[in-house]
């Protein structure tokens, strides 16, 4: 037998979505595609999804992820590009982004470093501007 109580007591949560806005190069880097990988809460995405590569540019179509309900977020956001040589840099950051559920909707700007197994740049080679919010836009 269905119980219609049941359904009243269903707490109703909002979906959550990450959005790659943009990215901003610095001018000393010649670069002729970059793919974005995104740690949500220990889930991965990648940008673009649908290519292996996105040319950097201005107006670079932003893209949404679905995220799971949480309290808090922790973002950790690294980058791999290619350039005309065809070859491919890392760049990371440290750095860890915690956005609390009250925080929400918000943008933000994430900087990363040319890194490698020996090496880390000291000064910003990338902007990844993204937002944390309710709704995929």
């Amino acid at each position: 037998m269905f119980d219609n109580n049941a359904k009243k007591n269903v707490k109703q949560e909002k979906q959550h979505w990450f959005g790659i806005i943009n990215v901003k190069l610095s001018k000393e880097l010649l670069i002729k595609g970059v793919r974005v990988i995104v740690e949500v809460n220990g889930r991965g995405f990648s940008y673009p999804t649908r290519a292996i590569w996105a040319e950097p540019n201005p107006e670079m179509s932003s893209e949404f992820f679905a995220v799971e309900i949480s309290n808090i977020y922790k973002i950790r956001i690294e980058m791999l590009t290619i350039d005309e040589k065809s070859n491919v840099n890392r760049l990371t950051s440290q750095k860890l982004d915690t956005i609390s559920l009250s925080q929400i909707p918000i943008e933000n700007t994430y900087h990363l470093y040319i890194s490698s197994l020996i090496f880390r740049s000291g000064s910003i080679e990338a902007w990844v501007r993204y937002k944390l919010s309710n709704r995929p836009d």
